[in-house]
């Protein structure tokens, strides 16, 4: 099962409980999730469950490389062609990428979408045999954590040539993070 099952603590202290724990199952990223909320107050148990869906749903609309309204396949279709506007979602989904890709010293992140494809990853026709090395060694090079250009005050991102992004190995994460702070938002006190 997708890790989206949350069990953290939201609060500081320990809380009163103030209703009965509450339960949402579902689907996303082509997997089974659940959710339960613990603490909520009865009058917002809906609102609550509603907020972390939401930001799950979000998510997988941000990272999604084959719809046009999520943000990816348009900027990664620009790539080499300049500093394109994206959402603020986006935005802040593409900053974490990239800091986590620099963290990382470039060993992952979000720009490796061209290696996902020539090994057959992120298709849905897998590989049959293993790249050449020249495919590699171009794929590689095209996933730098150097060819994300973003600038936060125009809300504006930009691709080199060649670069794609994939956020297949960020997506679940985030959408958790996310979920667990609608959670906060609306009331929860554990989840």
């Amino acid at each position: 099962m997708l890790p989206l099952l949350l069990i953290a603590l939201l609060a500081g202290a320990p809380p009163a409980l103030a209703g009965p724990p509450v339960h949402l199952e579902g689907t996303a990223f082509g997997q089974p999730f659940e959710i339960d909320a613990l603490g909520t107050p009865p009058e917002s148990v809906r609102q609550t469950l509603d907020g972390a869906l939401a930001e799950i749903r979000t998510v997988e609309r941000l990272t999604d490389p084959d719809r046009a309204d999520g943000g990816l396949k348009p900027l990664n279709d620009a790539a080499g062609q300049g500093a394109q506007t994206v959402s603020p979602e986006l935005l802040a989904l593409l900053q974490r990428g990239q800091s986590f890709c620099v963290w990382t010293e470039g060993a992952f992140g979000p720009l490796g979408g061209d290696l996902l494809r020539a090994w057959g990853v992120s298709s849905n026709t897998p590989a049959i045999a293993p790249p050449s090395p020249e495919r590699l060694l171009q794929a590689t090079a095209a996933a730098g954590c150097d060819r994300l250009g973003i600038d936060v005050q125009k809300s504006q991102a930009a691709l080199l040539p060649g670069s794609v992004l994939d956020f297949s190995g960020f997506a679940a994460g985030e959408a958790v993070d996310r979920a667990v702070e609608a959670l906060k938002r609306n009331g929860a006190a554990a989840g």
